[in-house]
């Protein structure tokens, strides 16, 4: 369940008020939606480029003080995803290989890195094999901090969480012309918890000949014992919320955006994920 509740701190009255949040779906070969429910349920589905969908929440005369609270309860069946890259030809395609807002491929550094690591690999799976490991093998994970930092700065400070992982091996992946997606999701941890750091998560995807998307976690890769499991494999404890990075409907944010009208209004924000599994 994720719940998002929105608090005017005034002292003017929020005249409008207008949040989006992200739907867990169906995305195949990841997961199958079984149910959804909404609350409020008076909702409007909005879906942008990449397929993901949004709810759409309206509320009006949200006076000083007052706050008000969307939750979203989704079932979902998750699989067990591997994937044997013995067998790696066929055409690359041409697209998500271009540079975008923290997936700087164009820099000359990052470009550079990418070719020297890829000039004596065979194949795309050979080459993303060895970026997987330059990622995992060169940045250091820090706990979660607010703000998004990009490729360039991991690369450089080697140091981030998992949003920089994922941005740092997706301008590489492109880099070297290997197609690559963000992916945004929640993850299961077993006993439960209540820290979103744990259960807010980055990974990706990239496409390989011969196979097409497959998924790639080089945060939690990063430790040589679980370094195979998350190289074109995934656990079914990740469940992709939505696909992309810098998402329009989101204005680049995160799982949810909102917007307000007023005057003198300042709008905050409580977001709440319980991940569980159903008995």
């Amino acid at each position: 369940m994720h719940s998002v509740t929105l608090t005017n701190a005034g002292p003017g009255t929020a005249s409008r008020l207008t949040l989006w949040v992200a739907l867990i779906t169906t995305l195949e070969p990841y997961q199958q939606l079984l149910s959804s429910q909404f609350e409020p349920s008076e909702v409007a589905l909005v879906e942008d480029e990449y397929g993901n969908q949004y709810a759409q929440f309206e509320f009006h005369g949200v006076g000083p003080g007052q706050s008000v609270m969307v939750c979203l309860s989704h079932q979902v069946r998750v699989n067990e995803l591997a994937y044997d890259l013995s067998h790696c030809t066929g055409e690359v395609p041409d697209f998500f290989l271009e540079p975008e807002t923290y997936v700087e491929c164009d820099n000359e550094e990052i470009q550079a890195l990418a070719d020297a690591m890829s000039q004596d690999q065979t194949t795309p799976c050979h080459t993303l094999e060895v970026l997987y490991d330059y990622v995992r093998e060169h940045i250091t994970y820090n706990s979660y901090e607010a703000g998004d930092r990009g490729a360039i700065w991991a690369l450089e400070h080697g140091t981030g969480d998992c949003t920089e992982f994922a941005d740092a091996l997706l301008a590489l992946s492109r880099a070297a012309g290997v197609p690559a997606r963000f992916l945004e999701g929640v993850t299961y941890r077993e006993g439960g918890s209540s820290d979103l750091s744990q259960i807010k998560h980055d990974w990706l995807e990239a496409y390989l000949p011969g196979h097409g998307w497959v998924p790639l976690d080089p945060t939690w890769g990063r430790f040589p014992h679980r370094r195979d499991t998350y190289f074109a494999r995934i656990s079914p404890d990740h469940i992709v919320v939505t696909v992309g990075r810098n998402l329009s409907t989101l204005d680049g944010y995160h799982y949810f955006y909102y917007t307000w009208s007023g005057d003198q209004v300042d709008v905050s924000h409580d977001s709440w994920w319980d991940v569980s599994r159903a008995d």
